[in-house]
């Protein structure tokens, strides 16, 4: 049994310490009583926490590759982004969404996976679209006027008509792989 006070107030400040410090999430382990005794540590704590998370996310967040026209993360590793914001949808996954008369409007969806959405009507203006794959998507009067492609950008069988606005000539989306109809 340790009768020294000041050896005991260390070694509670040292737990307190390491708890505020990288442990932060044991926090949630103290519990809401030790919350009702220091409000100002439990909000560092909560602080801690939400930073973590936040670097966390970040870090596993998938970024569009100019030079590769891939997706990837820190590591290297490919893939898409889980989210339901469009117009940060960089690298998102939203192949086969019903996108119909969206308005996507200077999105970022820079290699986004957007194979066989419905974007029928959707106003894809000034979208940054490097990399994103509209292969078998549905641009029937879809606006991509102004719309940022390169290289890596696939259009493989989408259709188009007559009335979508393209970021390029009718003959070059043939080119592309594109199909379309054009009323007589």
């Amino acid at each position: 049994m340790i009768n020294d006070k000041k050896a005991v107030l260390g070694f509670v400040s040292m737990f307190f310490i390491s708890l505020a410090g990288a442990h932060s999430s044991r926090a949630q382990v103290v519990g809401p009583e030790w919350c009702k005794i220091s409000e100002e540590f439990c909000l560092k704590a909560a602080h801690a926490q939400t930073l973590v998370k936040k670097i966390q996310k970040e870090m596993d967040r998938f970024h569009y590759d100019p030079k590769t026209g891939t997706c990837v993360n820190k590591e290297g590793v490919q893939g898409y982004n889980k989210t339901d914001d469009l117009m940060d949808g960089e690298c998102g996954d939203f192949h086969g969404l019903d996108l119909h008369s969206a308005d996507l409007l200077e999105a970022d969806l820079r290699g986004a996976n957007l194979k066989g959405a419905d974007l029928e009507y959707a106003d894809l203006s000034g979208a940054a679209l490097m990399g994103a794959d509209l292969s078998r998507a549905n641009l029937r009067v879809a606006d991509l006027s102004r719309a940022e492609i390169d290289a890596h950008s696939r259009f493989k069988n989408a259709f188009y008509t007559e009335h979508t606005l393209l970021p390029f000539s009718f003959e070059e989306a043939s080119k592309l792989g594109m199909f379309g109809i054009m009323d007589d």
